[in-house]
Protein backbone atom coordinates (compact mmCIF):
# COMPACT_ATOMS: atom_id res chain seq x y z
CA UNK A 1 0.00 0.00 0.00
CA UNK A 2 1.43 3.42 -0.71
CA UNK A 3 0.40 6.44 1.19
CA UNK A 4 0.94 10.22 0.03
CA UNK A 5 2.74 12.37 2.30
CA UNK A 6 2.58 16.05 0.10
CA UNK A 7 3.48 17.50 3.65
CA UNK A 8 7.16 15.87 2.99
CA UNK A 9 7.71 17.35 -0.57
CA UNK A 10 10.86 19.49 -0.99
CA UNK A 11 10.11 20.62 -4.41
CA UNK A 12 7.11 23.39 -4.83
CA UNK A 13 4.35 21.32 -6.26
CA UNK A 14 3.93 24.11 -9.05
CA UNK A 15 7.85 24.27 -9.81
CA UNK A 16 7.25 20.01 -10.15
CA UNK A 17 4.30 20.44 -12.56
CA UNK A 18 6.41 22.96 -14.59
CA UNK A 19 9.16 21.00 -14.97
CA UNK A 20 7.21 17.77 -16.08
CA UNK A 21 5.20 20.05 -18.93
CA UNK A 22 8.52 21.09 -20.24
CA UNK A 23 10.08 17.25 -20.40
CA UNK A 24 6.74 16.27 -22.04
CA UNK A 25 6.79 18.81 -24.82
CA UNK A 26 10.43 17.42 -25.62
CA UNK A 27 9.67 14.10 -24.93
CA UNK A 28 9.14 13.04 -28.96
CA UNK A 29 11.61 15.89 -30.40
CA UNK A 30 14.43 15.09 -32.44
CA UNK A 31 17.74 16.16 -30.59
CA UNK A 32 18.84 18.67 -33.03
CA UNK A 33 15.23 20.19 -31.38
CA UNK A 34 16.19 19.66 -28.26
CA UNK A 35 19.83 21.10 -28.25
CA UNK A 36 20.39 24.41 -27.06
CA UNK A 37 20.79 27.61 -29.38
CA UNK A 38 24.36 28.04 -30.66
CA UNK A 39 24.64 31.90 -31.02
CA UNK A 40 23.13 34.46 -28.28
CA UNK A 41 19.56 34.99 -30.72
CA UNK A 42 19.90 31.52 -32.67
CA UNK A 43 16.01 31.14 -33.07
CA UNK A 44 15.26 35.09 -32.31
CA UNK A 45 15.63 36.30 -35.63
CA UNK A 46 13.09 36.31 -38.46
CA UNK A 47 12.86 37.33 -42.18
CA UNK A 48 10.97 40.56 -41.92
CA UNK A 49 9.26 39.40 -45.03
CA UNK A 50 8.37 36.02 -44.49
CA UNK A 51 8.89 35.89 -40.68
CA UNK A 52 10.57 32.46 -40.96
CA UNK A 53 12.96 32.44 -38.35
CA UNK A 54 16.52 33.42 -39.78
CA UNK A 55 19.97 31.13 -38.77
CA UNK A 56 23.32 32.13 -39.07
CA UNK A 57 25.38 30.86 -41.74
CA UNK A 58 28.89 31.54 -42.63
CA UNK A 59 29.04 34.16 -40.08
CA UNK A 60 25.49 35.58 -41.69
CA UNK A 61 21.84 35.51 -41.10
CA UNK A 62 19.70 34.13 -43.78
CA UNK A 63 15.80 33.16 -44.54
CA UNK A 64 15.19 30.03 -43.50
CA UNK A 65 11.72 30.67 -46.12
CA UNK A 66 14.14 30.84 -49.11
CA UNK A 67 17.04 28.85 -47.77
CA UNK A 68 15.28 25.59 -46.46
CA UNK A 69 11.90 25.74 -47.13
CA UNK A 70 11.89 27.95 -50.81
CA UNK A 71 8.84 30.17 -50.10
CA UNK A 72 10.82 33.49 -49.64
CA UNK A 73 12.33 35.95 -51.86
CA UNK A 74 14.52 37.45 -49.37
CA UNK A 75 18.22 37.28 -50.58
CA UNK A 76 19.39 39.93 -47.91
CA UNK A 77 22.54 38.47 -45.60
CA UNK A 78 22.85 40.22 -42.54
CA UNK A 79 26.30 39.62 -40.92
CA UNK A 80 25.47 38.19 -37.46
CA UNK A 81 28.03 40.42 -35.64
CA UNK A 82 26.44 43.35 -36.90
CA UNK A 83 22.52 42.15 -35.66
CA UNK A 84 24.18 41.34 -32.68
CA UNK A 85 25.77 44.64 -31.64
CA UNK A 86 23.19 46.17 -32.93
CA UNK A 87 20.48 45.07 -30.63
CA UNK A 88 23.26 45.10 -27.64
CA UNK A 89 23.72 48.71 -28.28
CA UNK A 90 19.65 49.29 -28.30
CA UNK A 91 19.65 47.09 -25.15
CA UNK A 92 22.26 49.90 -23.59
CA UNK A 93 20.65 52.74 -24.96
CA UNK A 94 16.93 52.05 -24.38
CA UNK A 95 16.32 49.62 -21.38
CA UNK A 96 18.73 50.76 -18.87
CA UNK A 97 18.12 53.95 -18.23
CA UNK A 98 17.45 54.62 -14.65
CA UNK A 99 14.33 55.76 -14.99
CA UNK A 100 12.91 52.25 -17.13
CA UNK A 101 14.98 50.06 -14.41
CA UNK A 102 13.72 51.41 -11.08
CA UNK A 103 10.51 50.04 -11.04
CA UNK A 104 11.59 46.94 -12.42
CA UNK A 105 13.76 46.48 -9.53
CA UNK A 106 11.10 47.89 -7.57
CA UNK A 107 8.94 45.06 -7.86
CA UNK A 108 12.15 42.90 -7.81
CA UNK A 109 12.74 43.60 -4.39
CA UNK A 110 8.63 43.55 -3.03
CA UNK A 111 8.86 39.82 -4.82
CA UNK A 112 11.91 39.31 -3.27
CA UNK A 113 10.76 40.42 0.29
CA UNK A 114 7.54 38.56 -0.31
CA UNK A 115 9.66 35.19 -0.86
CA UNK A 116 12.10 36.03 2.38
CA UNK A 117 8.92 36.55 4.43
CA UNK A 118 7.22 33.12 3.54
CA UNK A 119 10.63 31.15 3.76
CA UNK A 120 10.85 32.56 7.43
CA UNK A 121 7.27 31.05 8.29
CA UNK A 122 8.18 28.06 6.25
CA UNK A 123 11.26 27.90 8.45
CA UNK A 124 9.93 28.35 12.13
CA UNK A 125 7.29 25.52 11.27
CA UNK A 126 10.02 23.27 10.12
CA UNK A 127 11.92 24.25 13.38
CA UNK A 128 8.63 24.12 15.05
CA UNK A 129 7.63 20.36 13.49
CA UNK A 130 11.37 19.53 13.92
CA UNK A 131 11.10 19.89 17.68
CA UNK A 132 7.58 18.60 18.24
CA UNK A 133 9.17 15.30 16.17
CA UNK A 134 12.28 15.11 18.56
CA UNK A 135 10.07 14.97 21.71
CA UNK A 136 7.91 12.52 20.43
CA UNK A 137 11.06 10.23 19.19
CA UNK A 138 12.06 10.69 23.13
CA UNK A 139 8.76 9.69 24.05
CA UNK A 140 9.23 6.49 22.13
CA UNK A 141 12.53 5.55 23.02
CA UNK A 142 10.90 5.70 26.54
CA UNK A 143 8.32 3.79 26.02
CA UNK A 144 10.75 0.83 24.57
CA UNK A 145 13.24 1.31 27.36
CA UNK A 146 10.13 0.54 30.19
CA UNK A 147 8.73 -2.73 27.98
CA UNK A 148 10.02 -5.68 29.37
CA UNK A 149 8.77 -7.55 26.14
CA UNK A 150 8.92 -7.41 22.44
CA UNK A 151 5.23 -8.54 21.19
CA UNK A 152 3.42 -6.88 19.22
CA UNK A 153 2.72 -3.30 21.19
CA UNK A 154 6.59 -2.82 20.97
CA UNK A 155 6.52 -3.47 16.88
CA UNK A 156 4.44 -1.43 16.95
CA UNK A 157 6.33 1.43 18.31
CA UNK A 158 9.56 0.72 16.51
CA UNK A 159 7.58 1.04 13.57
CA UNK A 160 6.65 4.54 14.54
CA UNK A 161 10.12 5.52 16.12
CA UNK A 162 11.18 4.31 12.46
CA UNK A 163 8.81 6.62 10.61
CA UNK A 164 9.71 9.52 13.01
CA UNK A 165 13.12 9.55 12.02
CA UNK A 166 12.62 9.61 8.36
CA UNK A 167 10.29 12.48 8.76
CA UNK A 168 13.16 14.11 10.77
CA UNK A 169 15.69 13.46 8.44
CA UNK A 170 13.62 14.89 5.76
CA UNK A 171 12.88 18.13 7.97
CA UNK A 172 16.46 18.55 8.68
CA UNK A 173 17.49 18.32 4.69
CA UNK A 174 14.79 21.04 4.12
CA UNK A 175 16.53 23.02 6.40
CA UNK A 176 19.76 23.14 5.08
CA UNK A 177 18.36 22.97 0.95
CA UNK A 178 16.44 25.96 1.66
CA UNK A 179 17.75 29.81 0.72
CA UNK A 180 16.40 32.71 0.20
CA UNK A 181 18.69 35.46 -1.90
CA UNK A 182 18.77 38.84 -0.34
CA UNK A 183 17.41 41.76 -1.61
CA UNK A 184 19.44 44.02 -3.70
CA UNK A 185 20.46 46.89 -2.34
CA UNK A 186 21.86 48.96 -5.27
CA UNK A 187 20.25 51.64 -7.14
CA UNK A 188 19.07 51.88 -10.56
CA UNK A 189 21.83 53.44 -11.91
CA UNK A 190 24.39 51.20 -10.13
CA UNK A 191 22.48 47.99 -11.83
CA UNK A 192 22.07 49.43 -14.92
CA UNK A 193 26.00 50.41 -14.51
CA UNK A 194 26.83 46.41 -13.73
CA UNK A 195 24.49 44.99 -17.09
CA UNK A 196 26.49 47.41 -19.23
CA UNK A 197 29.69 46.01 -18.32
CA UNK A 198 28.05 42.27 -18.43
CA UNK A 199 26.94 43.22 -22.16
CA UNK A 200 30.54 44.80 -23.27
CA UNK A 201 31.75 41.53 -21.66
CA UNK A 202 29.47 39.21 -24.13
CA UNK A 203 30.27 41.21 -27.25
CA UNK A 204 33.69 39.07 -27.81
CA UNK A 205 32.34 35.61 -26.70
CA UNK A 206 28.83 36.06 -28.36
CA UNK A 207 31.72 36.20 -32.66
CA UNK A 208 31.34 32.55 -31.72
CA UNK A 209 34.29 31.53 -33.49
CA UNK A 210 37.96 32.31 -32.23
CA UNK A 211 40.90 30.75 -34.17
CA UNK A 212 39.36 26.65 -34.26
CA UNK A 213 37.29 26.76 -31.07
CA UNK A 214 33.60 27.75 -30.67
CA UNK A 215 32.74 29.19 -27.92
CA UNK A 216 28.61 28.79 -26.61
CA UNK A 217 27.18 31.73 -25.26
CA UNK A 218 23.91 32.46 -23.45
CA UNK A 219 22.58 36.01 -23.01
CA UNK A 220 21.12 36.19 -19.52
CA UNK A 221 21.48 39.23 -17.36
CA UNK A 222 22.35 39.46 -13.07
CA UNK A 223 21.91 41.83 -10.65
Amino acid sequence: MIVQHPELRIIPQDLWDRNQTRLAENYDKPFHAKRKGEFVFTGRVFCGKCGCTSIASDGKYVCTGRSQKGVCDNTRRAPRITVEQSVFDRLQKHLLSAGLLKPCIDAYREEAERARLEYEARRRGDQSRLEDVDQRIANVVAQLEGMRDTGYASQMLAVELDRLGAEKAVLEKQSKVRHVAAVPVEDAGVIADRITATLQHLKQPCRGMTGRRRVRVSCCGAW
